[in-house]
């Protein structure tokens, strides 16, 4: 069995940001801004210089990726409401248009429509593009139904473009992804390096360097009177509310830390999760402290956690710090 490498060598920055590119991008930013403040110094001018191509690397990555994600979620959200619309209101109206020109007992209904609805309202979304499209070539040159023709080739082409610029963004989500990792590692590695410069700079004076990192993103409190108990994460799936495991009275007080890239909403309720009107919102990458009687009525004994994005998951670290 290999030997660890030894603590004190390690690189806290990588493994403190594996697989979380938010806690990265908020660590980089930071750590870049703190040294912009430095960079006419004749000693920690060279770091800033030396460190801000990397910033300007993964901050880029993790924009265009956060876009994709974005833009998936916009075109998924508009490809299910055109289902919505064609499974309801629009096949009900082709359907009774189509009645109107030739009764349902009709073997001309029946060449157009042989299964009705049912194929635009059950399947997954290629059984329903295919179903519109034999729809289309069913009715033909049929001139009493030209008009409904015409609108059903519209709605058509408006959900193959619809699902197409959803799937293209769903291939560009991995690629992307794939580059900011190697863009994470190489980053964090220059930021170790700038930890090392730092502590050569302030060797008599250590206590300096913490003031050119966000520590508290690489911090875990321990059990210990001192400092309460040890965190918890929290894991909150898209359009899912979760109560966390911990006891706390009206006095409590929460630290928490959004490293996801959506806004969670924190609140205290009874057993049955009831958010109160105008609910506590972590915003992404937003560290706060919260007494329990800012997140819900008193006498609230159970935490929740609640995500409202549908499509990404959100991902919080906390802890009770008072009790």
């Amino acid at each position: 069995m290999e030997d660890e490498l030894w603590s004190y060598i390690q690189n806290p920055f990588e493994n403190g940001t594996r697989g979380n590119f938010k806690k990265a991008e908020i660590l980089v930013a930071d750590h870049d801004d703190k040294l912009y403040e430095v960079k006419d110094d004749e000693v920690l001018g060279p770091l800033y210089a030396r460190f801000h191509p990397f910033r300007v690397g993964f901050g880029g990555l993790f924009t265009s990726l956060g876009s994709a994600y974005a833009a998936h979620e916009g075109a998924t959200r508009a490809t299910k409401i055109l289902l919505r619309q064609l499974s309801g209101l629009k096949i009900r109206s082709w359907d009774r248009d189509i009645q109107k020109a030739y009764d349902i007992d009709t073997a001309e209904y029946k060449a157009i429509l042989p299964n009705r609805r049912k194929p635009f309202q059950t399947g997954s979304i290629e059984m329903k593009i295919q179903a519109l499209e034999t729809l289309i070539a069913n009715i033909g040159d049929n001139v009493t139904l030209r008009s409904i023709k015409t609108e059903i080739i519209t709605f058509t082409e408006q959900l193959k473009a619809t699902r197409t610029l959803q799937q293209g963004k769903e291939r560009i989500k991995p690629d992307l992804s794939g580059q900011l990792e190697l863009q994470r590692l190489k980053t964090m590695i220059e930021m170790h390096r700038n930890l090392g410069s730092l502590i050569e700079i302030f060797a008599d004076n250590p206590s300096r360097i913490e003031g050119f990192f966000q520590l508290s993103l690489l911090r875990r409190r321990t059990k210990s009177k001192d400092k309460g108990p040890a965190n918890i994460t929290v894991i909150v799936d898209p359009m899912k509310t979760v109560k966390v495991d911990v006891v706390f009275g009206d006095t409590a007080r929460f630290w928490m830390l959004n490293y996801s890239e959506v806004p969670v909403t924190v609140f205290v309720s009874g057993e049955d999760p009831v958010a109160p009107v105008n609910p506590f919102i972590l915003a992404p990458g937003e560290e706060a402290e919260k007494n329990a009687s800012e997140l819900g009525p008193a006498g609230s004994r159970f935490l929740y956690f609640s995500n409202n994005n549908p499509d990404i998951k959100g991902e919080v670290e906390m802890a009770k710090i008072k009790d």
